[in-house]
């Protein structure tokens, strides 16, 4: 039997001895049985400490059939795992998704999800916040779409139906000057936003007619002409040949963001 204990066999006689190949050394070593088969080790269930640990294989497991596997760093440390894939159970004891900031850059910007709402975050004042889906995705709701209260306001045209107006949010309303229209005619003003931008796509409608008749609404035809950064051109028309009489007619704008690549 070698003296030292470090041979891979020791004797069949001592089948129930295991022991380090080659001794203990600041590297790797194979368990080995007295006959020298390289065999699994079982620590007790008393403690043991180790200081580093490689695991060849993929999977961590417990033999009992409902047994826990618990990961509990000692005082201030905590537990480091990248590529992580969770595939089933719970996650308890930490905060939530919905109070936690969700950081896309590590200076500054980012978005932050709480509750219902997902907003843009960070040092920064104006953050876009972008949805991006993959491959031939698309991004759906199943509600409401467009902007919350808040975020828009109103103008009131003054002089005459061709005076510009000026009002710096994504939404809202303009009321028209009161003014009767000629048939087949139609007028031009300015609206003055800081929010439209060059590639901008304005939608805009008659929210109401005034005091007329709805039967008179009909013949208004409303559009944008052109569109630049700060500013778009709407002209408001008569698509009959009789005159619309006098009246304060609403329009509702919203500012869709466009892009040309």
């Amino acid at each position: 039997m070698p003296v030292n204990l470090t041979g891979s066999t020791i004797a069949n006689t001592y089948d129930q001895l295991i022991h380090v190949d080659d001794g203990p050394t600041a590297t790797e070593k194979t368990i080995y049985s007295g006959t020298g088969v390289a065999t699994a080790l079982k620590i007790s269930t008393l403690s043991a400490s180790v200081d580093n640990i490689r695991l060849d294989g993929n999977t961590i497991s417990t033999l009992d059939t409902n047994g826990n596997l618990v990961l509990a760093p000692n005082g201030t440390g905590s537990v480091s795992a990248a590529k992580v894939d969770i595939t089933g159970g719970t996650i308890a004891g930490i905060t939530s998704i919905e109070s936690t900031t969700l950081a896309t850059s590590a200076a500054a910007a980012g978005c932050n999800l709480t509750g219902s709402t997902l907003a843009a975050d960070g040092t920064d004042t104006n953050i876009n916040l972008n949805i991006t889906p993959k491959g031939t995705g698309q991004t759906l709701s199943s509600g409401k779409m467009g902007y919350p209260t808040g975020t828009g306001g109103a103008v009131t045209q003054l002089t005459s139906r061709t005076t510009g107006v000026t009002l710096n949010k994504i939404t809202g309303e303009i009321v028209l000057f009161a003014v009767g229209l000629a048939g087949n005619d139609a007028d031009q003003f300015v609206l003055t936003n800081s929010t439209i931008e060059a590639n901008d796509v304005i939608t805009l409608c008659i929210k109401n007619g005034g005091s007329l008749a709805a039967s008179t609404r009909r013949y208004y035809v409303t559009q944008v002409n052109t569109v630049s950064a700060g500013a778009c051109t709407i002209s408001v028309g008569n698509i009959s040949t009789g005159v619309i009489p006098s009246e304060s007619p609403t329009l509702q704008f919203v500012v869709l963001k466009g892009a040309v690549a």
